[in-house]
């Protein structure tokens, strides 16, 4: 029981002399996106696709996907490289404001986790086949 304590005696004086640059050190970086795919897909919600991000430093769960003007919460990653998810073909609607529709063109994609939010990848909805 002796050497336990000198342990944790020994180690207690390091973590009172951590500065704050070497605590900033150790949180989390924002993820980091590398690719999409597929990269583009119909538009039009006669069309569902799915879609998967490829990166870093995603979360087991609580990720969110930020697809243009819509947001797509609680998504999880198993192992922190992937993210899948339904592309969305419509801006859900508020209170008496109907949906409207996601037309063809290109779409910022990004990922927030607690650590902040990722670089951003493009999406192109195009014309329906």
């Amino acid at each position: 029981m002796r050497f336990a304590r000198a342990i944790i005696l020994w180690g207690l004086p390091s973590l009172i002399a951590a500065t704050p640059q070497q605590v900033s050190l150790a949180q989390a970086q924002p993820p980091t996106l590398i690719d999409i795919v597929p990269a583009s897909g119909p538009a039009g919600e006669a069309y569902p696709l799915q879609a998967t991000i490829r990166g870093t430093g995603f979360l087991p769960a609580g990720n969110m996907v930020e697809f243009g003007r819509v947001k797509i919460p609680d998504l999880p990653s198993a192992g922190g490289g992937q993210i899948t998810f339904y592309v969305p073909k419509q801006v859900p609607g508020r209170g008496e404001v109907p949906p409207m529709v996601l037309t063809e063109g290109d779409y910022r994609v990004t990922v927030t986790t607690s650590s902040g939010t990722s670089n951003a990848l493009m999406f192109r909805l195009t014309r329906g086949p």
